[in-house]
C-alpha cells in the first residue's frame, strides 16, 4: 500500500546499508584507528569544549567558527566553504541545488556508491564509466559527458573503494573538455600524495573534505565542500538552518586549532601502510594495487576464500567483503590499522598458504 504514496525514484531502490559493527579490529570503513579522546591533551581539550557547550540553545547556522578553521587549515577563505553532517550530506544538497529530474549525472565505477544512490533518489539519470585496468577511463568519461549533456560528474581523488589516485593531469582534462559541474571527493588527501589544491579556482569545481578520515572524528559527521562563492551561496538554498550540531562544531574546531598533535599519529599510519603493501605483494594468494589512500582492495584466491573468511571470523577482524555478484565480486577493502591489528591481519592473510 506504502508504494503508491513513495517518492517513484525509490522504487526498486537500493540503499546504502550500513549495520553497527561488534567485531574487536575494524578494518572495514577507512576509519583513523585511533581515538583521540584516548589522549591526555585531546580529552583535557574536550572536556572543556563539552563544559563550554549550551545544550539548550540552537547551533550557530552557518558554522562561522568552523569555517574560518577550516578557511585557515585549506589556505582558502569562509567564503568558500560549506559545512554539512558528514560530506553524504553535501553530496545531496549538491544533487539537490544542482540537479533537476533527468538530468545526467556521470560517475566512475567502482567508486563511492552514495553518489549514484543520492543522485537517484533526485531523479537523476546516473551513468558509470567503467575503470580500464585499475585507473580510470577519462576518455570514456569526457564522451559520455558531452554526448549526454551531463550536469554534474563525480571524481573520487583518492577513489574508494580501489585506492588509486586520479593523475591531475587527468581530472584537469575532464575539467577542460566538459561543460559540467565537476565534483571532486577528496575524503582521503591527507593520506595522498597528490595534490588537486588549485583545480577549486575553476568556477566549476567543488572540492569535498571529511574530518571523519585522517582526522579521526567519524562519529562526529563533520564534512565540508569548497567552491568559490558563486557555487557556496547556491548551496545554501538548499541547506538546513541548523545542520551541524554545536557539539561537533566545537570539538571540530578544537582538533584543527590542535592539528599538530596529529603528525605522529599520520606518520605511523602511514608507515603502517607502507608496511603491509610490502607484506601483501609477497603473498602467493593475495593480489593487490598501490593506493593513496588508508586503505587497500585486494583479491583473495578464489579456493582460499572460504579459507579467508573463516580465519577473519576467528581472529575477530571485520574487512568490507564486496557481494559475488557485483563488479568487485572476490575483493576485500581493508583499511590501515594499528600496528598490532596489522600484525593480526597479516597472520590471517599468511595463514592462507
Amino acid at each position: 500500500m506504502i508504494e503508491k504514496f513513495l517518492n517513484k525514484n525509490l522504487l526498486n531502490f537500493e540503499s546504502y546499508l550500513a549495520k553497527m559493527p561488534n567485531e574487536k579490529i575494524l578494518l572495514a570503513s577507512n576509519e583513523n584507528p585511533y581515538n583521540l579522546i584516548e589522549d591526555e591533551e585531546f580529552n583535557s581539550g574536550y572536556m572543556e569544549v563539552l563544559n563550554q557547550l549550551k545544550l539548550n540553545r540552537y547551533p550557530d547556522p552557518n558554522a562561522d567558527e568552523l569555517r574560518n578553521e577550516l578557511a585557515v587549515y585549506t589556505n582558502t577563505k569562509a567564503e568558500n566553504i560549506i559545512v554539512g553532517n558528514g560530506a553524504d550530506e553535501v553530496i545531496d544538497m549538491i544533487l539537490a541545488t544542482f540537479i533537476n529530474p533527468g538530468d545526467v549525472v556521470i560517475t566512475h565505477s567502482p567508486s563511492f556508491e552514495m553518489y549514484t544512490i543520492s543522485a537517484k533518489a533526485k531523479g537523476a539519470r546516473c551513468v558509470g564509466v567503467s575503470d580500464l585496468d585499475h585507473r580510470i577511463d577519462t576518455d570514456g568519461i569526457i564522451e559520455n559527458a558531452n554526448f549526454l549533456k551531463a550536469k554534474l560528474i563525480f571524481l573520487c581523488v583518492p577513489n574508494n573503494p580501489t585506492g588509486y589516485c586520479v593523475p591531475k593531469s587527468e581530472v584537469q582534462r575532464i575539467i577542460d573538455e566538459t561543460k559540467a559541474l565537476v565534483v571532486l571527493d577528496m575524503a582521503y588527501i591527507e593520506f595522498s600524495e597528490e595534490d588537486y589544491a588549485d583545480l577549486v579556482l575553476n568556477d566549476r569545481v567543488i572540492r569535498l573534505r571529511t574530518l571523519s578520515k585522517a582526522f579521526g572524528l567519524a562519529s562526529l559527521r563533520v564534512g565540508y565542500g569548497l567552491a568559490c562563492p558563486e557555487i557556496i551561496k547556491a548551496i545554501n538554498l538548499v541547506k538546513p538552518p541548523y545542520n551541524l550540531n554545536q557539539l561537533s562544531q566545537n570539538l571540530a574546531k578544537y582538533t584543527l586549532k590542535n592539528r599538530v598533535k596529529l603528525e605522529g599519529v599520520m606518520n605511523i599510519l602511514k608507515e603502517e601502510k607502507e608496511k603491509l603493501y610490502r607484506e601483501i605483494v609477497k603473498l602467493e594468494n593475495v593480489e593487490t594495487f598501490p593506493t593513496g589512500s588508508n586503505f587497500f582492495l585486494i583479491k583473495i584466491n578464489e579456493s582460499k576464500t572460504e579459507l579467508f573468511n573463516k580465519l577473519l571470523e576467528e581472529a575477530d577482524i571485520r574487512v568490507r567483503m564486496y557481494p559475488k555478484d557485483s563488479n568487485l565480486g572476490g575483493y576485500y577493502r581493508i583499511n590501515v590499522g594499528k600496528p598490532e591489528e596489522n600484525e593480526v591481519l597479516l597472520r590471517v592473510l599468511k595463514n592462507i598458504g
